[in-house]
């Protein structure tokens, strides 16, 4: 199953989304594995979509990738930070330090169910 997949996964200590890592840091070390839900709402009752327009409802991540912020090679224009989050059906759902603050999450398997906004 793919939930094997995250065991030899490294901790991610990028110094962005502090909260967000410390979550999925610890998922990985204590359930092997990240499923998440994310929200438009502070309540956690709209989730939001991936790219393929599903809810994003208890989904494994399979792959997350953070891009740090930087200036465009060829335009010299600032590039914002981003991390892209893929998901066990191909499809993902990607946000920027800027937009971050618009979305919610919590990972399913830890209890107590605390919702958090992006950080």
């Amino acid at each position: 199953m793919h939930e094997e997949l995250f065991r030899n996964m490294g901790p991610i200590t990028d110094g962005e989304f502090i909260t967000f890592q410390y979550n999925v840091n610890y998922a990985l070390n204590n359930l092997g594995y990240v499923r998440i839900n994310i929200t438009t709402d502070a309540s956690g009752t709209v989730f939001a979509l991936d790219t393929s327009g599903n809810a994003i409802d208890n989904r494994l991540i399979l792959k997350m990738t953070y891009v740090y912020s930087h200036l465009d090679d060829l335009s010299g224009l600032p590039v914002d930070a981003y991390f892209t989050l893929q998901f066990d059906d191909g499809s993902t759902f990607g946000l920027s330090e800027v937009e971050h603050g618009q979305f919610w999450y919590w990972l399913t398997g830890i209890d107590p169910i605390v919702i958090y906004q992006y950080t």
